[in-house]
């Protein structure tokens, strides 16, 4: 059609398009020049010559547990992890727009199988690099659907086993004191509280489980912080809130799976320096998917599409919320695994249901709140104090925390039911309106 006789509509979607399209080229541009020059500091933990461990091998003393033998003075600061993974609302196949407009030819996959998962690299972050230097970053994080634990999402995995890893470090540095650590803020200023604490009458074996204990329950309670936040408007890029991925049905399952896979490399000496842990975290995380039953992505997909229109919503677009419409509310430590609706698999075909036999049952997952009498939940704390932009619409769950303007992790199921009862009223409305 010549310029001079196209309609003005069709000059002005041109335009709108070649605008967004500048916009994604722009944004992709600032990643790769970020990318390139992001890096942090490596790790490296050597064994520690206590004058104990010193005289046992003088000795010849077969029977000293010199690996559990630790100079905290000599552990090496790890930095925390500074941002999360981008993965996944929901769904598959999603549709994304910026400021309502559609963005053209592009989908949110989101679909993954065990063979396709990439290497592990600690704190890859939102661009994707981390502190592994050997490994282009390539993690390939996705949801697979897995017979025990239903749909998985190994960005959440990772990002729990590196916050374990992180806090079992600080822990082990500073058990001896009382020390905080401030987070970067996620809707509130995050101060991490730990006790001075005496464990010196459990052996070294002891000590260091409860080091661990304690380090995956503190991961746990950033990780549902985390959902909360979502749900009241955090954002890492402003034009697309994560409002659809606040308490996601696989997120909190698959945040423990995490910390439960680095207290296992942790108890086993495999997080020593960080390639150690990377490698190690490769071969743990791809037994672990497999354990658990996961399935081809062919049959994943399948197991997705039945769930369209009951759990998420192919038609809406991210950002939308409720491009996801089932959310998991229960955020304390023990997680169900996400039950596949009975009348939605009697729909599947039956060689996608011949890929999970009935003898294989969903997995409760579960992280201990005590450890040989000592309550972790004394030994350390998350407070969240709520940044001003946010005061007046958090779900606060008294008149006393809203006075305050503050909220610790005893607080946040109570956060969370209110946010399911606000949900449940926006989802009726929003219901109602795309009836037609």
């Amino acid at each position: 059609m010549p310029a001079s006789i196209r309609p003005n509509g069709f000059s002005k979607q041109v335009n709108m398009s070649l605008s967004i399209v500048r916009l994604i080229l722009i944004a992709a541009m600032l990643l790769s020049i970020s990318a390139c020059s992001f890096q942090r500091e490596t790790w490296k933990r050597t064994m520690a010559a206590s004058p104990n461990a010193v005289e046992a091998a003088l000795r010849s003393d077969k029977h000293y547990p010199y690996l559990l033998d630790v100079d905290r003075t000599q552990s090496s600061k790890i930095m925390p992890p500074s941002n999360l993974r981008p993965c996944c609302a929901f769904g598959m196949d999603i549709k994304p727009s910026i400021a309502t407009v559609t963005i053209p030819f592009y989908r949110v996959s989101n679909i993954i199988d065990v063979a396709s998962v990439g290497p592990h690299t600690y704190d890859a972050g939102f661009l994707g690099h981390g502190t592994d230097r050997q490994v282009a970053s390539n993690e390939n994080n996705g949801l697979l659907y897995s017979c025990e634990g239903g749909f998985l999402d190994t960005a959440h995995i990772r990002d729990y086993s590196d916050w374990t890893v992180f806090l079992y470090t600080w822990i082990l540095i500073n058990q001896a004191q009382e020390v905080e650590l401030v987070l970067s803020p996620e809707v509130g200023s995050r101060p991490l509280h730990l006790q001075a604490y005496d464990n010196s009458q459990l052996s070294p074996r002891q000590q260091k489980q409860l080091n661990i204990a304690l380090a995956q329950w503190l991961a746990f309670q950033v990780s549902v912080w985390h959902e909360i936040a979502q749900w009241h408007g955090l954002a890492v890029i402003d034009a697309f809130p994560e409002y659809a991925s606040a308490y996601s049905v696989e997120d909190l399952y698959s945040n423990i799976i995490g910390t439960q896979i680095a207290g296992a490399l942790i108890a086993g000496h495999a997080v020593s320096t960080d390639q150690l842990y990377s490698r190690n975290m490769d071969i743990w995380l791809s037994n672990t998917l497999q354990h658990l039953h996961s399935l081809s992505l062919d049959q994943s997909r399948a197991y997705m599409k039945g769930l369209d229109q009951q759990w998420w919503d192919s038609d809406a677009k991210l950002p939308e919320k409720f491009v996801v419409l089932k959310r998991n509310y229960n955020v304390s430590v023990k997680q169900q695994a996400p039950a596949y609706p009975t009348i939605l698999k009697s729909k599947l075909s039956a060689e996608i249901l011949q890929a999970c036999p009935e003898a294989v049952k969903p997995r409760v997952m579960t992280l201990a709140r005590e450890y040989e009498g000592f309550q972790l939940n004394e030994l350390a704390s998350l407070e969240i104090q709520i940044l001003p932009e946010y005061q007046a619409s958090f779900s606060y769950p008294t008149e006393k925390h809203r006075a305050l303007n503050r909220v610790n992790q005893s607080d946040f199921q109570a956060i969370a039911y209110m946010n399911r009862a606000e949900d449940g009223e926006q989802l009726s409305l929003h219901i109602v309106n795309n009836a037609d």
